[in-house]
């Protein structure tokens, strides 16, 4: 199987001032292509480092994909790493040079002096054409393996990506499978609960069955490996069967779908226009929740000093002034756990959940929110 690496070039990245989109972005790319990754690696703007890393990663794989560090500046230090790394001078391109100075004057920008710095790479690079932006791509080929060098800009390296690259690597190794994967997401059932209903599948090999749990909510990701999409989705559907089977009403949805988009897509239905009534105490978020996380409910704040009895008896009288489905909330911090009761009046009955998360309190909130939809979800209907 062809291998891969992704290097992300930046300071910035480091110290935290900007996020790394690029790199899940590539990952998910060649993931479909059936390319299988090693490992990815976040390096700052210094050309020794970047030139080690560089070397590393050529002594573990074939394809190298770097991001970053192709601007016009003096910390731009990727074109003269990858010279360094593999022992070639830096070459002025007097096309390439043409081409950035047109690019300028069709976006009606100054050029300066160090743009210049652009037209230069690494002696026997292929030039990557960027119809998109200023900043030059460029492939190196030595022998079986390549270094490939993408701007920073997501807009751009997507691009460039999607649109070259792939085709080129596709070529280059003969590529003719690909890996397709189908997401299923659960809600109201435990990480600890999935991993023992589907342990047996979670050990195959192709495809394969993984978990990724985030709060109030896990998601079974089913990965196929196979000559085309279309045969993936055979080896994909008798697993996903099996998954709905033994998990039932906890799966909520597939790939992009939301606890949110279920949710508001059935109140929109149904004609059913949802009001909230919240006490949430001691949250890191909104004053009121419900306003900003459910934005098609009506949303009306109890206040945060009841207690749950002040709080129930505040939501019947509530409750006897407003048309139904009414959501009442109730929260609160205490002993490092958050305490959450929902009460949901629908027509003339009252549904109650209680529930306690212990969790890091920065997921207090997402945790809060995908319990209500999940709530909502399972008895709305």
């Amino acid at each position: 199987m062809t291998t891969a690496e992704i290097i992300a070039i930046g300071t910035e990245l480091l110290l935290g001032d900007s996020q790394d989109t690029n790199t899940s972005y590539i990952a998910r790319l060649l993931r479909d292509q059936g390319i299988n990754l090693f490992r990815t690696t976040m390096v700052g703007d210094n050309e020794e480092r970047i030139s080690e890393v560089i070397r590393e990663s050529l002594s573990r794989v074939e394809i190298v994909i770097m991001t970053g560090g192709l601007g016009p500046t003096v910390d731009d230090a990727t074109r003269s790493a990858v010279a360094t790394a593999i022992s070639v001078p830096l070459e002025f391109q007097q096309n390439l040079w043409n081409d950035i100075q047109n690019r300028f004057a069709m976006i009606k920008r100054p050029i300066t002096d160090n743009n210049r710095i652009q037209a230069y790479i690494p002696a026997g690079a292929i030039v990557v054409n960027n119809p998109v932006g200023t900043a030059p791509a460029f492939i190196v080929e030595l022998g079986e393996k390549v270094i490939v060098c993408l701007p920073g800009v997501p807009g751009e390296m997507e691009i460039l990506l999607r649109e070259t690259v792939i085709n080129y690597i596709r070529n280059k190794y003969n590529l003719t499978g690909i890996i397709k994967a189908r997401v299923l997401h659960t809600s109201g059932i435990g990480e600890s609960i999935v991993d023992n209903l589907l342990s047996d599948l979670e050990k195959q090999d192709n495809p394969t069955v993984g978990l990724l749990a985030h709060p109030g909510q896990v998601d079974i990701r089913i990965t196929a490996q196979a000559k085309s999409f279309r045969d993936a989705e055979k080896m994909i559907e008798p697993v996903s069967r099996t998954v709905y089977d033994r998990l039932g009403e906890n799966i909520f949805g597939e790939d992009a779908e939301t606890l949110d988009d279920i949710v508001s897509k059935y109140l929109l239905e149904k004609g059913h226009h949802l009001t909230v009534f919240d006490s949430l105490h001691k949250l890191p978020s909104n004053e009121q929740f419900s306003k900003s996380s459910f934005p098609w409910a009506k949303s009306y704040f109890s206040g945060e000093s009841l207690s749950k009895l002040d709080f129930l008896n505040d939501f019947s009288h509530f409750s006897l002034e407003n048309t139904s489905p009414i959501l009442g909330i109730w929260g609160v911090a205490s002993e490092k756990k958050y305490e959450l009761e929902l009460i949901l009046q629908l027509e003339n009955k009252n549904i109650d959940l209680s529930r306690v998360f212990a969790g890091p309190p920065g997921s207090t909130p997402l945790w809060i929110k995908n319990t209500i939809l999940d709530f909502l979800r399972r008895n709305l209907g």
